[in-house]
């Protein structure tokens, strides 16, 4: 029987990806699983073959093209979104979408993002050892989102709780009473900014208009309810992987201390070398095809590897490596073509302000615990993100 693509990703895997990518890849480039109806998903994992299907107009977000039964991505309420849409719908969708997160919007929220990594390091500026997670990695982009959203903190906070019971599966709160919970906060949020509209994301989304096209309601609060998501849990395990990954490589965290100026270089190693998304969203077959050599039948479920491919050993000298000295960074993390993450400058930004601010600050900065203890994470299928749950690091100040 073949294995089940949830429990290939064991906390073993997500420990160590690049040891457990590369015995895939060796395997095979792409593999016949199970999904968790049961139903066969076949996962890619090759850089050339991971890039060439996510602009293949051949594979389809929409599930109605799926040919056997399949659990959505995210609750049905959020099907209106742009990872569930083909063109045209997905075209007018995302054109719509990005009149609202314009690079302007973006670039107006560094002073406040470098206001608040600076509140967040001060906080813990005295303290022997806190997790990275709780005081920094978690806090920043909830204070974010919230700015750019226009709505406060109290209240992102409040999704955070309902979206890690619907969507991650835990905490106290349970999945059949966070659900309904969470899409109430929403209308709530967009009942408020239509009677106070003001200079922020949210508004503007309310008000974006192509033509006689809007976004309808259903569409509105799935995509309200998807950057909420996307831009909070997406961004912690960001900073998370990313900071454990620079505690272990002592040698390359040096450097950075001293040429502070790669960090965004170094972002962009960190995305390709232990980017959070596991998994692009899946996608069917709209007829059989063929990839790597293998024949995919129409209806299908094709789920591709965006970290297997960033460490295809054929696309990258010597993948498993972070090396700073790499030139060629270029990666699929936040996709490719027409389905390319909307929030990846802010992702970026966020990165390079954090990692700059803490090699600024902190000229010692280790692991509290052995890189073997740190707790991951249980893997969601609705999510395929990856991350620690916990980080404790030990700080010595100037």
């Amino acid at each position: 029987m073949a294995e089940s693509i949830n429990a290939l990703f064991d906390e073993a895997f997500l420990a160590d990806i690049q040891h457990g990518y590369r015995a895939l890849s060796a395997r095979a480039r792409v593999h016949e699983l199970v999904s968790t109806e049961g139903a066969p998903v076949w996962l890619v994992m090759g850089y050339d073959e991971v890039k060439s299907a996510l602009g293949d107009s051949r594979l389809s977000l929409d599930r109605r093209n799926a040919g056997s039964s399949v659990r959505g991505v995210f609750p049905s309420q959020m099907n209106a979104t742009l990872l569930n849409r083909d063109p045209p719908d997905h075209t007018r969708l995302r054109r719509l979408v990005n009149q609202a997160f314009t690079a302007r919007r973006v670039e107006l929220l560094r002073p406040a993002i470098e206001r608040t990594v600076e509140e967040l390091l001060a906080a813990v500026s005295s303290a022997p050892t806190f997790d990275f997670i709780e005081a920094i990695a978690a806090p920043l982009p909830i204070r974010v989102i919230s700015d750019l959203l226009g709505v406060p903190v109290s209240q992102t906070m409040r999704f955070r709780e309902l979206a890690a019971s619907l969507f991650l599966q835990v905490g106290p709160i349970s999945p059949a009473e966070s659900g309904p919970a969470l899409f109430e906060l929403v209308q709530d949020l967009l009942r408020a900014k239509r009677d106070a509209p003001s200079d922020d994301l949210l508004s503007a989304l309310i008000s974006a208009r192509d033509d006689e096209d809007k976004l309808d309601e259903q569409e509105l609060i799935s995509t309200t309810l998807l950057i909420l998501f996307a831009g909070f849990e997406t961004t912690v395990n960001l900073l998370s992987t990313g900071m454990l990954t620079l505690l272990r490589h002592d040698e390359q965290l040096q450097r950075l201390r001293q040429q502070p100026a790669l960090v965004s270089h170094a972002v962009e190693e960190l995305l390709r070398y232990c980017g959070p998304a596991q998994l692009a969203i899946r996608r069917f077959a709209l007829e059989d095809m063929e990839i790597a050599g293998v024949t995919i039948p129409r209806g299908g479920i094709v789920v591709l590897c965006l970290a297997g491919a960033n460490l295809d050993e054929g696309r990258y000298p010597r993948a498993n490596d972070f090396d700073l000295d790499r030139e060629d960074v270029a990666h699929l993390a936040f996709g490719h073509g027409l389905h390319f993450c909307v929030g990846a400058p802010l992702a970026r930004m966020e990165a390079s302000l954090v990692f700059a601010a803490l090699l600024r600050q902190f000229p010692q900065l280790e692991l509290a615990i052995s890189a073997e203890e740190v707790p991951w994470r249980p893997w969601s299928p609705l999510t395929s993100l990856r991350g620690p749950s916990s980080l404790p690091v030990r700080v010595q100040t100037r």
